[in-house]
């Protein structure tokens, strides 16, 4: 299930933007703005589980970080990648795309941090908080 919450995220930003990258290691403050630039990181946290009858219901928090840089026109790059990640958030959540997905049952979202990556205020991180709703059946 962990693996479908991955695949799903990775389509919806794919959707938004095709030239998005997945990287696939946690960011660190090492990494060059280079190698973030135009990248997307879903980074699976901690969850919250429940017994309903004979399934299971877990609550898993998912951040998925956008990086994005500006060049010339930096206000209008930041409003671009913004308008993006909006559109991300808001294509994650959309029911008709959850009811596709054999485990996911729902998608929030807490909302959208912005913050600039390495000292360069040209380079934007996008951190869109989700909580993703999964259900399955207890295997005896």
């Amino acid at each position: 299930m962990i693996n479908e919450i991955r695949t799903y995220l990775k389509a919806v930003v794919k959707d938004e933007n095709s030239n998005l990258r997945s990287i696939k290691n946690p960011v660190t403050d090492e990494m060059a703005d280079t190698a973030l630039e135009d990248s997307f990181f879903i980074g699976i946290e901690n969850m919250s589980t429940e017994l309903l009858d004979t399934s299971i219901e877990s609550n898993i928090n998912v951040i998925l970080n956008i990086y994005r840089a500006g060049d010339s026109d930096s206000i209008d790059d930041y409003d671009k990648a913004y308008c993006e990640a909006i559109g991300i958030q808001a294509n994650a959540m959309y029911k008709k795309n959850i009811d596709q997905m054999e485990y996911i049952k729902n998608v929030n979202s807490s909302g959208i941090d912005i913050e600039t990556i390495n000292n360069n205020d040209n380079m934007f991180k996008f951190s869109i908080q989700f909580t993703i709703t999964v259900t399955y059946e207890h295997k005896e």
